[in-house]
């Protein structure tokens, strides 16, 4: 029984690529999440936008950025603090509604609703 089958030696096949070798990108594209896209996805994803502030802005949108709040949540100790004003909770509704820093450097160019959390242009 310590016979193997045939004399071929074994090989592995990577079945994502077309000719069975491994290939980082498609690695990468077997293991990417598919989503849907979402409305501003041609607005965002442009050339002459810089990749680091497109990736921002899409975590901003996605609701996915880190934040001090978040961290605490999922276990890092830390006083979740605005490390710019040092007065609110570092969440991203404070970070670009309420912190000064932000209301100073914007502009008001949002108008706030205090009973829900949504913006409008004015």
């Amino acid at each position: 029984m310590d016979q193997p089958l045939t004399q071929d030696e074994d090989h592995r096949i990577w079945c994502p690529n077309l000719k069975g070798e491994f290939a980082t990108a498609s690695a990468n594209e077997d293991i990417r999440s598919k989503e849907t896209k979402v409305i501003w996805h041609k607005v965002l994803w442009r050339a002459h936008i810089h990749p680091s502030t497109t990736a921002n802005a899409w975590k901003l949108m996605r609701n996915c950025a880190t934040t001090q709040e978040k961290l605490q949540r999922i276990g890092v100790q830390l006083v979740p603090r605005c490390e710019i004003c040092k007065k609110g909770v570092e969440n991203l509704n404070h970070l670009l509604w309420h912190c000064p820093f932000a209301r100073g450097n914007c502009g008001n160019g949002f108008q706030v609703s205090s009973d829900s959390e949504s913006a409008s242009p004015v």
